[in-house]
């Protein structure tokens, strides 16, 4: 992938034969599952021939695609509100006028196909709001932040330039179209796919051994996986105080990192479970410790 400042790339008025495309992608983890439909989807556009590709992020540390140009747009900023208003705002300027396609994973007012990749804002704030403590409830309800966040969701929904809507499932699409009905035609409900050669039962034999021997996990223990950074919204504090009802020989290992991580390990020490709650960090290659697992567990608040 090459970095470089963005030039006009659209096919209109040039001799093209392919749409230029720019994906707006504020951050790029080589741990996320968003951005792994992302390269997927990238790569598979750039061998077919089918469009030229770039990445507008401010970011990028992801396995490089190649043939793919990434354009760093990272202004500065001091808090996530301005991390996200500044970002938005310099990415529409950057691809302005320049590409025939734009694509947003964030909510970037004014894109042509938007993927609503973490659902309705509107509906995680509700769910959200359920599950924190009431003192948190009543500063949530007060914060700038969430207040943004729920702006720029109605203007990406409202934006005349909007021709597609991606909802990564159909609960995803029915949340969209009962709260933006008038885009209900645009909405088109694009599951993430699974890699059924990746993902097998033949991983089970392959790497169980090795990754209870790892964590000191003993070989009879049965084992409950929770994969995924974002703790808060993915529900981990539901699956630690779970552990407590489950037997002696139940592990729950926890394959991802979150800043607030300590507090989990705390939680885990309060609920007398942290000697059977594994901390495994985040990792690139989840095959291994989904061959490991009895179960897999992934109590999202929405």
């Amino acid at each position: 992938m090459m970095s470089m400042d963005v030039e006009n790339t659209s096919s209109k008025g040039s001799q093209a034969l392919v749409p230029a495309l720019a994906i707006l992608r504020q951050r790029y983890s080589p741990f996320g599952g968003a951005e792994e439909i992302i390269r997927q989807a990238v790569d598979r556009l750039v061998a077919g021939g089918e469009a030229s590709v770039c990445v507008v992020a401010r970011e990028w540390n992801g396995r490089q695609s190649s043939g793919v140009t990434f354009v760093r747009c990272d202004p500065p900023y001091l808090g996530r509100l301005a991390r996200d208003w500044t970002f938005g705002r310099a990415a529409r300027r950057r691809v302005a006028g320049r590409f025939d396609i734009v694509q947003a994973h964030e909510r970037v007012p004014g894109t042509h196909v938007y993927r609503a990749g973490d659902g309705v804002y509107r509906c995680w704030l509700e769910n959200y709001l359920r599950v924190i403590p009431a003192w948190q409830r009543w500063v949530a309800k007060f914060s700038p932040y969430h207040r943004f966040a729920l702006s720029m969701e109605r203007r990406v929904y409202e934006s005349p330039n909007l021709r597609a809507v991606i909802a990564i499932s159909q609960m995803v699409a029915n949340d969209i179209v009962r709260h933006y009905p008038h885009v209900q035609d645009r909405v088109r409900v694009v599951w993430n796919g699974v890699d059924c050669v990746r993902f097998s039962p033949e991983l089970r034999p392959r790497y169980r051994a090795s990754i209870l021997e790892r964590h000191g996990v003993s070989a009879d223990s049965r084992v409950v996986l929770f994969l995924g950074s974002g703790w808060l919204r993915k529900g981990l504090r539901a699956a630690i105080q779970a552990m407590a009802d489950l037997p002696p020989d139940a592990y729950l290992l926890v394959v991802g990192d979150d800043k607030q991580r300590g507090d989990y390990e705390r939680f885990a020490r309060r609920c007398g479970v942290h000697s059977r709650v594994v901390f495994a960090g985040p990792r690139t290659d989840p095959e291994p410790y989904l061959g490991c697992a009895d179960a897999f567990v992934l109590p999202s608040v929405y």
